[in-house]
């Protein structure tokens, strides 16, 4: 799914596009933590019960983010409730992209090969993996503070299982 410019809608700069990945390296399977994994199990028990409470209503479009009708979240609304989060966890300024640099960064700290994170991250070659900015997290600028979001990256954020 990605977002594209509708220029014949009146409302709204952007509609949603539902289709195949753009490259076959968009396409992959990544690791999940343990906790990540129980989060989905619990957002797929939830999505069970809407289709039962919506009954044909229901758009089964094999989304894991959607709609108690099982329509696509919009990209604003899903952003706003992500920073909402990110602020009640007082991490504020993180954006979703900052959650692949954080990836990233975990990986490079754990010592993955290099060429797995190229997989997970779906660089087409291996210098875009090896310059891409994912700081460790013990790098430091000159004056000794964290380069980059490298501080950032650092802190454990809690997370709530239910």
């Amino acid at each position: 799914m990605g977002e594209v410019h509708d220029p014949d809608s009146p409302n709204s700069k952007w509609r949603l596009e539902l289709g195949p990945p753009k490259t076959p390296a968009s396409e992959r399977t990544i690791p999940l933590h343990q906790t990540a994994i129980r989060l989905l199990a619990d957002i797929f028990e939830q999505q069970e019960i809407n289709k039962a409470h919506a009954g044909a209503a229901y758009e089964d479009n094999d989304l894991v983010f959607c709609t108690k009708l099982g329509r696509p979240q919009d990209p604003i609304n899903m952003r706003r409730i992500f920073y909402r989060i990110c602020d009640k966890a007082g991490i504020g300024g993180f954006t979703p992209h900052c959650l692949r640099h954080t990836f990233a960064t975990r990986g490079v700290d754990a010592k993955v090969d290099v060429r797995v994170m190229q997989r997970f991250l779906g660089h087409a070659n291996i210098q875009e993996t090896v310059n891409n900015p994912h700081p460790p997290r013990h790098r430091t600028e000159p004056n000794g503070t964290a380069g980059g979001r490298g501080e950032l990256l650092s802190r454990k954020v809690p997370v709530r299982v239910r």
